[in-house]
């Protein structure tokens, strides 16, 4: 697993991906059709509440003035809301946008987010798969996806 300590937070150590003991991800729904329809929107199924957050921070060693910090770190949904992703606690970490050791941040799994729902909603990858590849580990997905590493 890829860990860094950042410095100026908290001691707590960064990951690039979360802990699958903490976050293994949860999925709300397994419809392609549902995700894939022009009218689908996030909103509807985006509730994290300020509770939520803090509770996710507290997991991964943040106190919540140091969890999120916008434009920094956010709390990402491991299997995104998009791809029928949960708004839950085990399906949220703290991810950087820019690690300090050049390692990818939440604006490139945003990057993969979309052309796994791209890749479903034309017909060339089942949601399914598409979940579980980016629950797994969504880094060696990206590479799969893209054909190079991020």
């Amino acid at each position: 697993m890829r860990w860094l300590i950042l410095c100026g937070f908290s001691l707590a150590a960064m990951a690039q991906l979360p802990n699958p003991a903490t976050t293994p991800g949860v999925v709300r729904t397994a419809n392609a059709r549902e995700i894939c329809s022009p009218k689908f929107r996030t909103k509807r199924f985006r509730h994290t509440t300020k509770p939520m957050k803090r509770q996710v921070c507290g997991m991964y060693g943040f106190t919540p003035n140091e969890c999120p910090k916008e434009g920094v770190m956010e709390l990402d949904h491991l299997l995104p809301l998009e791809l029928g992703g949960a708004d839950e606690i085990h399906n949220l970490w703290p991810e950087l946008a820019h690690y300090p050791d050049g390692s990818p941040g939440f604006h490139v799994k945003d990057q993969l987010e979309n052309e796994l729902k791209r890749k479903v909603c034309e017909g060339e990858m089942e949601l399914t798969k598409a979940q579980a590849c980016i629950m797994a580990d969504w880094i060696d997905c990206y590479t799969r996806v893209f054909g190079k590493k991020p």
